[in-house]
């Protein structure tokens, strides 16, 4: 495995967003789908995605990969940080069903088996990817779509 070490964060978070655009730019994916964190982690990341001029905007489906059920929203956050600037968003997310809501856009970006041709993840503190800690990581093994009490996300089979 390769590992890269950047000095600060903006670093990390421009590289990310280059390997992205280049995994974009080769993909032959008519409607390559991406999922990436929602948070602050997330929202650094949409901006460094947004400074990106050869991603493939038009054609690329993105959605966050885990929402909370009762905080702030990864969906509009996605929404109001890179797709409305971009002029690719529709409506804006609702509070409604926001599992159900979450996961139908998923499944609409990725398809119904949830196969992405980009996934950017941030790591936790505590070792937690997405919506999922160490103990909800070994719960959902097999899951493609893992649920806690508090937030629904991609499971490790994706």
């Amino acid at each position: 495995m390769r590992v890269d070490v950047y000095e600060t964060e903006g670093e990390a978070l421009e590289a990310a967003a280059a390997r992205a655009e280049a995994a974009l730019a080769e993909t032959p994916a008519p409607h390559p789908a991406v999922a990436i964190p929602g948070g602050r982690a997330g929202r650094a990341l949409m901006l460094a995605l947004a400074s990106r001029v050869e991603l493939p905007w038009e054609r690329t489906r993105f959605c966050v990969v885990d929402e909370p059920i009762a905080a702030a929203s990864n969906r509009l956050l996605l929404h109001k940080q890179l797709l409305v600037p971009r002029r690719i968003a529709g409506p804006p997310p609702t509070d409604g069903d926001r599992a159900g809501a979450w996961e139908a856009e998923v499944r609409a970006a990725a398809g119904p088996d949830l196969v992405f041709d980009v996934v950017l993840l941030d790591l936790g503190p505590q070792g937690e990817i997405g919506a999922l800690d160490a103990a909800s990581l070994a719960a959902a093994a097999g899951a493609t779509v893992a649920r806690t009490a508090e937030r629904v996300g991609l499971g490790p089979v994706v």
